[in-house]
């Protein structure tokens, strides 16, 4: 089993704290902050104004939250969908922006859980392409318009989908 050497990003979620207490995070050393409310975290990140923080919105992103995004976040993690991603690049081409995302996929397939079925983000990868104002976080950290998937995804039949058998089918 080859491991690669990586490095990891401690994120603390910030719901519930105050700025204060952010700050005291940040003068500890944090330097990226996780919030899953986004009303609340535009307000929190204004009145912190620390500018060499990253932001992360971590919960489940409503489309009719998405005029709050304001170019405010690093990253998204919890795309579960096209139609929110292109909601996502509607409003920042109208911003001229572009934003990190992360796709969230349910591979667990229960219905309680947010995320696109394995299938559904195989039949939809070219569209993803295609959304101009936003972009997909790689392994390594990069920005790229691409799709890397490292792992093996179980298949709703219970047959299993390779990486090698998904990145042939990603039009990036």
């Amino acid at each position: 089993l080859d491991i690669e050497l990586m490095t990891a990003e401690f994120v603390p979620l910030t719901r519930c704290s105050s700025s204060e207490k952010i700050i005291t995070a940040y003068e500890a050393g944090a330097k990226y902050f996780g919030e899953n409310k986004i009303q609340e975290a535009t307000d929190k990140i204004d009145d912190v104004n620390l500018q060499d923080v990253g932001w992360h919105f971590i919960g489940h992103l409503q489309k009719n939250k998405i005029k709050y995004l304001d170019s405010k976040f690093d990253l998204i993690h919890s795309v579960d969908s096209l139609s929110l991603a292109e909601k996502i690049s509607n409003h920042c081409e109208s911003q001229d922006s572009i934003q990190l995302v992360l796709l969230q996929v349910n591979i667990s397939g229960e219905e309680s859980k947010f995320g696109m079925l394995p299938s559904e983000l195989i039949a939809q990868l070219s569209v993803f392409a295609k959304l101009k104002e936003v972009s997909y976080k790689t392994k390594d950290g990069e920005d790229k318009k691409k799709v890397q998937v490292d792992a093996i995804l179980p298949w709703e039949d219970g047959d299993r989908l390779s990486k090698a058998e998904l990145e042939s089918d990603v039009p990036f």
